[in-house]
């Protein structure tokens, strides 16, 4: 992740959450109800980058305890002020050796993280090492078609290969349970849809 999309998450870290409102942002909502059946109450979930906690705060109403990695202070700053995650680490996610101990979480989720990054190798290797077996790992993608990457609001955004990405999600030890194509606005000025798709993937 650049300097650019650490800077753009700091500066609007207080308003997110109402951004994603204004917007009609329900990218969270579709990834909870991908992983719903697989869950069960008490159960750890790691939530990569977390942000100001609105992708994990349904899985805490649903009883799970809930676990943070990001970058930003300033929006794990808001995320703690809900008072519902356990433990919140500032990390840079790009970054192997996530400050977990292996084997820890039954789930781990990213919502709308991956589009910043031009791999995905760390997160695979990383979600792999820190989830118990038959853990479940679930995550969104920008569906490019076609393109690689696409600039932003001056930021690069990576659109990842499905076929790559399930091919690397095999070799890393991870089986496809579902997946969903959904979209969602971008902009609170800009009307257009963007394309996603929302995966559910078990460790083997």
């Amino acid at each position: 992740m650049n300097s650019k999309v650490i800077e753009a998450h700091e500066y609007s870290a207080s308003q997110y959450d109402k951004i994603c409102f204004q917007i009609e942002s329900h990218t969270h909502e579709v990834l909870f109800g991908l992983v719903f059946e697989y869950i069960n109450p008490n159960e750890e979930l790691l939530d990569i980058g977390i942000g100001t906690g609105l992708s994990s705060t349904l899985f805490h109403k649903a009883g799970l305890q809930i676990y943070g990695l990001d970058k930003s202070e300033k929006m794990l700053a808001v995320c703690k002020e809900k008072g519902f995650a356990k433990e919140l680490k500032t990390y840079d996610l790009s970054r192997g050796g996530w400050p977990f101990e292996a084997h820890k979480f039954h789930h781990a989720i990213a919502c709308g993280v991956f589009h910043f990054f031009r791999s995905l190798e760390v997160f695979f290797q990383e979600a792999h090492r820190l989830l118990k077996d038959q853990g479940t790992f679930s995550f969104t993608l920008i569906d490019g078609q076609g393109r690689s990457s696409y600039v932003d609001s001056g930021i690069r955004i990576c659109c990842h290969d499905e076929n790559k990405m399930l091919q690397l999600a095999q070799d890393t030890g991870f089986v496809l349970l579902k997946k969903l194509p959904f979209s969602s606005f971008g902009h609170p000025e800009q009307k257009e849809l963007i394309p996603y798709k929302a995966y559910t993937f078990r460790k083997k």
